[in-house]
Parts: C-alpha cells; structure tokens; sequence
C-alpha cells in the first residue's frame, strides 16, 4: 500500500515517467523497511515541485498510516 502511494504521489506531482528511475526502485522494494530507505529520496524529491513542496506534509501523513 505505501509503495502504491509513493508511485502515485509522484505520478499526480510529476508529468509521466519523469521520475522513472524513483519509481522504479520504490516499486522494487520488498518490506516496510527498504520502503523507510528510499524515502528521503522519494521526499527530496517532492520538495523539488511547487505542489509536491505545498501537498508534501498531507503526503507525509498519509505515507506514514500506512508505512
């Protein structure tokens, strides 16, 4: 469920496959735990958009209930 949201947040932030290469090593992780890891990439990301950097502590909140 936390993989799912992290690849959609991106999706709705960013134009399609603009961030591939995040998308890809978040869909490849396999516990909660590689998740935790590729989340300052996932939040630096974020912050590098007007929306994602106003959206990111709903995104957070709602990351962290299901992570």
């Amino acid at each position: 469920m936390a993989r799912n949201f992290m690849i959609n947040t991106l999706t709705t932030i960013f134009p399609l496959y603009s961030q591939l290469t995040l998308m890809e090593a978040i869909r490849d992780c396999k516990t909660s735990a590689e998740l935790r890891q590729v989340f300052q990439r996932w939040e630096d990301t974020m912050a590098t958009n007007r929306t994602g950097v106003k959206r990111l502590p709903e995104f957070k909140e709602k990351l962290f209930a299901v992570l």
